[in-house]
């Protein structure tokens, strides 16, 4: 059993990052116009120019578990409250971290201090201005959070010595500050929750985003309203949006074909090109931001041969897995961060499919003791792993592992990666705005789950962290990346992109790198 540290963890990041994998990947399907989400007209999400009024009608799949920074767990959880909040920075059209909610910001030359000029004319919907206290409440709040993840160490206490001023002082340099912020845990809320409780709070959240909180039906659908004072002039467009919880993709899809929804997240991997070709319709596709990867647990008698975890990694035959399982729409993964993610290391050579040196391998272990039979724990609707498990399955029994699929619910496969009652998960994982948010996850959560030895990773990301030369913060990070690549417990896979299929009329949606779908400036073309 975890401590329970690593139980909220888990609350925190493991299930806001597995669940995405009912969903997709992150990346950005923008292309061309604004460079920022908020500064102008842009093609992304489809032609033509937003009218002011409607409502937009999707799914993202799975029910809501919570609203706020503090509740948002899952990342339609995320989805969600990132139109209700806002952050100080965020991720602009071409995928850059940018400023958000301030006018400017300026560091020390050792990046230890941050000195943030707040945006002018920002209003909660409640009408209330936001102030440097209203920041620097949540700024304590959220890093609370934050610290229980490993994602931020050694931050001071926040500073507001202006009503539109915020100074942040940490420790040692931190030169990923901006991308730190951007992240959903850090949306400012009112300081003190406005007044009320925080139960209260998350049943009627309040924000400075384009929406705010108008109902919800547990189970059936939620419901956001245009946020009258929003700071930004003429948006949103949108008068609401409303959320299904339409979780079989099929189904999703369907009504989008059939006109009960605008807009559907993850369709069918084999239904994408009908639908590209379907002239009511349009599908957006992001940059490869989901990764796919199973994992091996090294706790088990099995996974402690190296050779036996050598030899799954040659076993599989991951061309095969994109072509059947993705139709193509990715390609085989070669690190654990993914091509979306900043330091991802794109000279690291994906695995190889080598079935006589997989046999090699596994005979060896075989004649020191190793019993090469498994099971491999796998979501049920899972839009890869469903049918690439499969694949899997046959790879290894050609090498000659005994393999049983075991395929469950997402809450049964954590639960069982939680207490170590597993062989191997097919799982998933998607991009970041900075590296140390997977290498933390990785750290805190002893390999991923796969039980191995991370005292060198954990000495080696702190150093990543402050070193405020870009090169040399990268190389080390590389270096991470190589680490886990070649002590083959995380077994990698595929990346594929967040896939949404749409109305043609809908435009002006935008992915985000991390699988959020910015409705800000979202609307219906006439």
């Amino acid at each position: 059993m975890r401590s329970a540290s690593v139980r909220a963890l888990l609350v925190l990041l493991t299930i806001a990052a597995l669940v995405a994998g009912c969903g997709g990947g992150g990346g950005t399907s923008a292309s061309g116009g604004s460079t920022s989400p908020g500064g102008g007209s842009t093609d992304a999400g489809g032609a033509g120019e937003p009218q002011q009024g409607g409502t937009l009608s999707l799914s993202l799949g799975e029910e809501f578990l919570g609203l706020t920074p503090s509740t948002a767990f899952t990342l339609e959880d995320v989805n969600v409250e990132s139109q209700i909040f806002e952050t100080l920075f965020k991720e602009d059209y071409e995928g850059e971290v940018v400023p958000w909610l301030l006018e400017s910001y300026k560091a020390t030359k050792n990046d230890t201090v941050w000195t943030m000029q707040l945006k002018k004319g920002v209003k909660f919907s409640t009408g209330k201005p936001m102030t440097s206290a209203d920041v620097k409440w949540s700024l304590e709040r959220s890093e609370e959070v934050e610290t229980l993840a490993g994602i931020v160490e050694g931050w001071g206490k926040p500073q507001a010595p202006t009503p539109t001023t915020v100074v942040l002082t940490t420790k040692k340099p931190t030169p990923e500050m901006p991308a730190l912020l951007s992240r959903w845990g850090f949306g400012v809320v009112p300081q003190d929750w406005g007044g009320v409780s925080e139960k209260q709070f998350e049943e009627h959240p309040i924000g400075t985003g384009p929406f705010e909180f108008a109902k919800w039906k547990k189970g059936e659908s939620l419901t956001l309203k245009k946020n009258v004072h929003y700071w930004m002039p003429q948006r949103p467009y949108l008068d609401e949006v409303v959320y299904h919880t339409v979780q079989n993709p099929e189904s999703r899809t369907a009504q989008v074909r059939g006109g009960q929804l605008d807009m559907a997240e993850s369709p069918p991997f084999p239904e994408v090109e009908a639908l590209e070709q379907d002239p009511q319709l349009a599908v957006d596709s992001s940059a490869l931001g989901t990764e796919w990867y199973l994992i091996l647990n090294n706790e088990g008698a099995l996974f402690k041969n190296p050779k036996v975890r050598e030899a799954v990694n040659y076993a599989l035959d991951r061309e095969s897995m994109v072509q059947l399982a993705l139709h193509g729409n990715g390609e085989p993964m070669n690190s654990y961060l993914t091509p979306s993610t900043p330091s991802y290391d794109s000279s690291l050579a994906a695995p190889e499919h080598d079935a006589e040196k997989a046999k090699k391998l596994l005979a060896e272990a075989v004649q020191e003791g190793a019993k090469p039979t498994f099971a491999i724990s796998s979501i049920a609707e899972s839009p890869f792993w469903t049918q690439a498990v499969q694949i899997a399955q046959a790879n290894l029994e050609e090498v000659g592992f005994t393999v049983a699929v075991k395929k469950a619910d997402l809450s049964t496969v954590i639960g069982e990666m939680e207490e170590d009652e597993f062989d191997a998960a097919a799982i998933m994982n998607y991009g970041k705005s900075s590296p140390a948010e997977l290498f933390s996850f990785y750290n805190a959560t002893a390999g991923s789950f796969a039980n191995v030895d991370t005292k060198e990773m954990e000495k080696l990301l702190p150093e990543a962290q402050m070193e405020t030369d870009a090169a040399k913060r990268d190389a080390i990070y590389a270096h991470m990346q190589r680490i886990i690549s070649e002590e083959h417990a995380l077994i990698s896979a595929a990346y594929s992109p967040f896939v949404f299929a749409r109305q043609s009329d809908v435009v002006g949606t935008f992915i985000g790198k991390t699988g959020v779908l910015w409705l800000g400036e979202a609307g219906f073309s006439g």
